[in-house]
């Protein structure tokens, strides 16, 4: 291994024939680590070790209504269940994913207001 760390460009795969007008430049010979800019600022899904995956995964009715319950969503009457049966309409699975549910939500649901008490954060530090 060199002495900066791991090469950027992939010795497992072969390289790839570059056509004489074309580009050497070849996502799949780059590899699947981070970019620097994720690494120095991770989003706050990464640092509680979520991915892409996570959000497009087909959940069941229980867990997408506890899930957004938790982060403050009510759900009058019986809106939880036509936002629902949409989103079964829309990905196709019997299931629903959170993105799909989430993007249906804004249409019918006013997002929760949070409120941040200060003497709570006084409390923290």
């Amino acid at each position: 291994m060199s002495a900066a760390g791991m090469p950027s460009i992939r010795t497992d795969l072969v390289r790839p024939v570059v056509p004489p007008t074309g580009c050497r430049a070849d996502l799949d010979n780059l590899g699947d680590e981070s970019t620097v800019n994720s690494l120095i600022n991770p989003s706050i899904y990464t640092n509680y070790g979520l991915t892409s995956r996570d959000f497009f995964t087909p959940r069941t009715a229980e867990t997408i209504r506890t899930l957004f319950e938790k982060i403050g969503y009510n759900f009058p009457n019986d809106s939880f269940e036509k936002i629902w049966k949409e989103g079964v309409e829309h990905d196709q699975t019997g299931l629903v994913c959170v993105e799909t549910f989430k993007s249906l939500l804004t249409k019918y649901i006013a997002p929760p207001k949070i409120t941040v008490d200060e003497r709570d954060c006084e409390k923290k530090m």
